[in-house]
């Protein structure tokens, strides 16, 4: 029945659903802290306060939602949700769909490709910077915080063609000699496991006929093996400004050659307020 003013009755759909994720995610596990264990806590699960906290949206904006009187939340809102709620892959997508959104995590033809024990991988990330690479270095998906980073460079994103064939005053990558250090050795490792892949080859025709620095710093002598280990990248983000990152690779699916690659600020630095930043205002989100 509708309301004695005719108007119809909000959808509380989405509001049922945050409020069953916030009731079955206790504060030590979200890793908020409690004032005492004798204070008398009745609510079960997080309050709706301790959800602000950890999403960083309002107490009021938060509860409208949650009573159907906020619909359509934005992407990054619904992003920050996820996160703070700690949504896995399924209920991330849930929420997405909730909330009027496309939950995919990149372009859908690249998205389609990623193995899909990366794609789960990807989709319960933190707020670390993370993404998929195929061997080619392109990346092929990306959680909300890499997005954001990564948003100066559009979409279909490279990372060789980027730094090989992107005219110097579009610089993105700070240190370009070290950057190109890191992303060559990434290349030749790719190659020496990959003899057969046909698109690794056409790549490096393609850049050494594109860009004479490629073609110079391929013929060099080959470096020592990419370890695999950690390496630090430094990048100029028009909207933040300087942004450095420590990446690791998390996980390589063999089959595909794919790696899964995290990169995060130090805690507490300047690059870590400007990944937050980033995550919360790019307008590419």
């Amino acid at each position: 029945m509708g309301t004695a003013s005719g108007a119809a009755a909000p959808d509380r759909t989405l509001g049922t659903f945050l409020r069953a994720c916030r009731s079955r995610l206790s504060p030590a596990e979200a890793g908020v802290p409690v004032d005492s264990p004798r204070s008398g806590r009745q609510v079960k699960g997080l309050r709706r306060e301790e959800v602000s906290v950890l999403t960083g949206i309002s107490v009021s904006y938060y509860s409208r939602l949650e009573q159907g009187r906020a619909q359509n939340p934005s992407a990054p809102v619904v992003e920050a949700l996820a996160r703070g709620l700690g949504l896995g892959t399924q209920e991330r997508g849930n929420l997405h769909r909730l909330a009027g959104l496309n939950p995919s995590l990149g372009p859908p033809h690249a998205q389609a490709g990623v193995h899909p024990s990366l794609r789960q991988a990807l989709g319960g990330a933190s707020s670390a910077v993370t993404l998929v690479l195929g061997p080619c270095l392109d990346v092929l998906a990306a959680n909300v915080p890499a997005q954001a980073v990564l948003s100066p460079l559009g979409t279909d994103v490279n990372l060789l063609r980027t730094l090989f064939t992107h005219p110097p005053k579009h610089v993105f990558f700070t240190d370009r000699h070290s950057t190109a250090r890191i992303l060559l050795r990434a290349l030749r490792a790719n190659c020496a496991r990959r003899p057969q892949d046909s698109h690794l080859s056409d790549l490096v025709q393609e850049l050494s006929a594109l860009s004479s620095d490629f073609a110079a710093q391929w013929a060099l002598p080959e470096g020592r093996a990419d370890s695999g280990g950690a390496c630090t990248l430094a990048v100029a983000h028009p909207s933040a400004g300087p942004l450095t990152l420590t990446y690791r690779t998390l996980h390589e699916e063999a089959t595909t050659g794919q790696r899964l690659i995290t990169g995060s600020p130090a805690s507490g630095s300047r690059d870590s307020q400007a990944l937050t930043y980033l995550t919360a205002m790019s307008p590419s989100l």
